[in-house]
């Protein structure tokens, strides 16, 4: 990182930038070139590991992507106001980001969809607790990325 003046490396902090985000965007190998794709999700941190969950349809190119490969890239940004400046160059951005490198897999056992749905809801809403119907599992595939490597910026 260029920038190590403005690199955030507390896993804490990490966290709860991430927590203050609204989209990740999953990078994985569409055979011809990158493919990204923005997502809503939820994340959990254990023993500093973070996990992201997020939903999709049960069919599709991302999900043939992630039965291809389990490789993925996530990148999250926020930008928090405008710095002017007396000239065009002299203007900047503050923002908040996190980009890393992980393991993306379709997650296949109940329990764990029904954590995963769980903390996706927990993300938007605040609250862990909701009754998720097993016909709503069912419908949907619930992917986990296990980060593997992150960093963060903050200005």
């Amino acid at each position: 990182m260029r920038r190590t003046d403005r690199e955030v490396k507390d896993i804490d902090e990490i966290v709860s930038i991430i927590a203050g985000m609204d989209t990740i965007r999953i990078a994985m190998n569409a055979g011809e070139g990158p493919y990204i794709v923005p997502l809503s999700f939820g994340y959990e941190e254990r023993s500093g590991v973070i996990s992201f969950y997020m939903h999709s349809a049960l069919t599709g190119r991302k999900i043939d992507m992630v039965k291809a490969s389990s490789a993925a890239g996530f990148e999250l940004d926020k930008a928090n106001g405008l710095v002017s400046g007396k000239e065009a160059c002299a203007f900047s951005m503050r923002y908040e980001s996190v980009i890393g490198t992980g393991r993306i897999s379709i997650v296949e056992d109940t329990a764990e969809k029904l954590h995963g749905m769980r903390k996706i809801m927990e993300h938007y809403t605040g609250r862990y607790d909701w009754d998720i119907p097993e016909s709503a599992l069912s419908h949907a595939a619930i992917l986990r990325l296990e980060v593997l490597d992150i960093s963060a910026k903050r200005y």
